[in-house]
């Protein structure tokens, strides 16, 4: 099925939503504690996309006209990316993650930049990312995520 990427708009915002839902309660159980998975449900709610949506640039990936992945661009950073579970392995995440990237090339950017998550981190690899660093954020007292720093040159 052919996958079509567009901006996301309000109406998508809780399919957006549920994708982030169901990808993290999927594929961060072996690698997060239960708090910060929810506390990241918490933070993706559709208002809280909506707030954020004035800030960076926002896609949603369709296939069949469903919803299966969510991607947000903030200057040379792709600050979301997530992908349904049943979806996953079919390439939807590598389309996301190339249309982003030619969205920062065309902001004028050379280099892409993620904070990848612990279960990312092979993903990005296979992009082209390599990890510059760790980055721990704070999603709210007591709540932390680790990541690491990956980047990846653009090129002409």
């Amino acid at each position: 099925m052919r996958l079509q990427i567009s901006e996301l708009n309000e109406p998508d915002y809780p399919r957006a939503s549920e994708i982030v839902a169901e990808s993290v309660r999927a594929f961060w159980s072996d690698h997060y504690d239960p708090t910060v998975i929810e506390t990241v449900v918490e933070q993706n709610t559709p208002e809280r996309i909506s707030e954020r949506s004035l800030r960076q640039e926002d896609y949603l990936a369709r296939q069949g006209g469903r919803a299966v992945g969510y991607a947000a661009v903030k200057q040379n950073e792709i600050g979301h990316l997530f992908i349904r579970p049943d979806a996953a392995g079919q390439g939807v995440g590598a389309a996301l993650v190339a249309y982003c990237n030619e969205v920062i090339r065309q902001g004028g950017y050379d280099t892409a930049k993620v904070y990848a998550s612990r279960p990312a981190i092979e993903f990005y690899a296979k992009q082209g990312f390599l990890a510059d660093g760790e980055k721990s954020f704070e999603l709210k007292p007591g709540v932390f995520l680790d990541s690491v720093l990956m980047t990846r040159p653009l090129g002409d």
